[in-house]
């Protein structure tokens, strides 16, 4: 079989020495190239990831503090789980009948069949900043009392 003449096979040997030179030294600013490139990129992201690192660790501080605060002005943190969230419960006008239970380790249970969600959001969010109860356990879904009702179950603790 017979093989096929390169392009460079017909040039003379002084310009094909001079060619494989400069693809010689084209293929090494090609990856000189992509390596500053790919360096600049990396350097840059380095940057990103200092910055919002600083601001995490100044943010982080202010945070906590606020959480701390703010469970401290619950109205109702210095009452025990369970009446505290009898409180809370009785505050809002169309809430569901719930059943709550009392636990041997000072935690709540509030069960829900049928709340519609952004009724059980404001409820946990009172319960949270009036209270000072933290949800150990919390569990939703669909409920069969109606359209648009979800059955809920909350165990409530400090």
């Amino acid at each position: 079989m017979a093989r096929g003449k390169h392009f460079w096979e017909s040039m003379e040997p002084a310009a094909q020495k001079r060619f494989f030179r400069m693809t010689l030294l084209a293929v090494a600013v090609l990856f000189i190239s992509a390596w500053a490139g790919l360096d600049y990129m990396a350097r840059a992201e380095r940057k990103v990831i200092a910055k919002s690192r600083d601001e995490y660790a100044r943010v982080v501080g202010l945070v906590n503090e606020i959480q701390v605060l703010r469970a401290g002005l619950g109205d109702l943190s210095n009452l025990p789980p369970e009446e505290a969230v009898r409180a809370v419960m009785a505050g809002f006008d169309k809430l569901p009948p719930a059943l709550v239970v009392e636990l041997e380790d000072g935690a709540v249970e509030v069960s829900f069949p049928g709340i519609p969600l952004f009724e059980l959001t404001a409820f946990l969010t009172d319960v949270r900043d009036r209270a000072n109860l933290q949800a150990r356990l919390f569990e939703v879904g669909a409920s069969s009392h109606g359209k648009g009702l979800a059955h809920s179950r909350v165990v409530l603790t400090r």
